[in-house]
């Protein structure tokens, strides 16, 4: 049974779907985002798409509400913790152990559909991976019982080297981003917020209308990392995550490499990179909160590779050490002859203490 709320806000979702005359004034900061990540991620520290894209979605003037379920539902689902270890990750992708978790645990599943609807959004936002794939359309299944508004997927399982056609013909998504959003979602905003709905037309999307799919091609990609926001942590609490003084972070995307076996550059195109000026800029913002952990902070920088740019991580270490920041990082990097034994102990100095080859 639904909340009295929660029915006020079901009818004031369909009436936005449907664009009545007492929403045709709406503006940006009228629109209610909610932006979900479902299981199954790691649960050592927070999902890194919903670190990424609520400043974005926030810098268009948008009321943005952040759900973490991947590890709501770890702390809720007392019995199957085990399917978060790496080796049981496969099983996330086995429709019928995913729905014995909705059978198992209905209370849970419930409580976080409840709160997302008494939110009141005007669309939610999935972020998919493939071992959410199958959980957040089952989800999304029962969202869709009780609110009209758009689902708008995306996400690295919903690009087109990955689980693109899946995703559109799942029957539960109104639009599928099929790479970086970052870009996008602001168009998606302001198409929202002029049109009450969303174009058939919309760059960047895959519109799904009436049965009829609608490919208006991949979004732009960011070119210039140092315009995206900043991540901040304000939509997390840390005590909840397995290693609390941890937090992943993107110094930059894509591959200066292009090997046959590897999606990466299919996924991200061309390779970027943040600042190092961007990088500390980021770093001073986020080290405070997770020292709070009483831990000393880690960073992993989430990249395909952290030495793409030789000259910006070789600033980076510099900088990290000129401006006293203590904190250690790691991440994965490119076997390349500009690694010599002094630039790996310059690293080291800096507070690098794992690489991954």
């Amino acid at each position: 049974m639904l909340h009295q709320s929660a029915i006020e806000c079901k009818s004031l979702t369909e009436r936005t779907l449907t664009g009545l005359s007492n929403l045709d004034n709406i503006q940006t900061g009228d629109i209610r985002l909610t932006l979900v990540a479902c299981p199954a991620w790691e649960r050592l520290t927070p999902h890194p798409a919903l670190l990424v894209l609520a400043p974005v979605l926030r810098s268009t003037g948008a009321v943005v509400t952040v759900y973490d379920l991947n590890v709501k539902f770890w702390q809720g689902m007392p019995g199957h913790q085990h399917l978060w270890l790496d080796d049981k990750s496969y099983l996330w992708n086995n429709e019928s152990e995913v729905e014995q978790l909705f059978t198992c645990y209905p209370e849970i599943i419930e409580k976080y559909k409840i709160q997302i609807l008494e939110s009141c959004p005007h669309l939610v936002l999935f972020s998919i991976n493939s071992g959410s794939r199958l959980f957040t359309r089952r989800f999304a299944e029962l969202l869709r019982l009780e609110t009209g508004v758009p689902f708008v997927a995306g996400g690295p399982d919903c690009f087109r080297s990955e689980n693109y056609d899946w995703h559109v013909k799942s029957g539960v998504y109104q639009a599928v981003c099929p790479s970086e959003g970052d870009l996008a979602v602001t168009g998606l905003v302001a198409a929202f917020r002029d049109f009450r709905r969303l174009p058939a037309e919309l760059p960047g999307f895959t519109i799904i209308e009436d049965g009829v799919v609608h490919d208006n091609g991949d979004p732009e990609r960011p070119k210039h990392l140092d315009d995206l926001p900043f991540v901040t942590l304000n939509d997390f609490d840390l005590s909840e995550y397995y290693l609390p003084n941890r937090l992943n972070l993107m110094l930059s995307r894509g591959c200066i490499n292009r090997c046959s076996f590897c999606s990466e550059s299919p996924n991200f195109g061309f390779f970027r990179t943040h600042s190092a000026e961007w990088m500390i800029d980021q770093l001073k913002l986020v080290l405070p909160r997770l020292a709070e952990t009483g831990i000393s902070p880690h960073i992993n920088f989430n990249d395909s590779l952290i030495n793409g740019n030789m000259k910006v991580l070789e600033e980076l270490c510099n900088r990290i050490c000129s401006e006293g920041l203590s904190f250690t990082w790691g991440g994965m990097a490119y076997i390349r002859q500009e690694m010599t034994l002094d630039f790996l102990s310059m690293m080291r100095q800096a507070g690098c203490v794992e690489i991954c080859w």
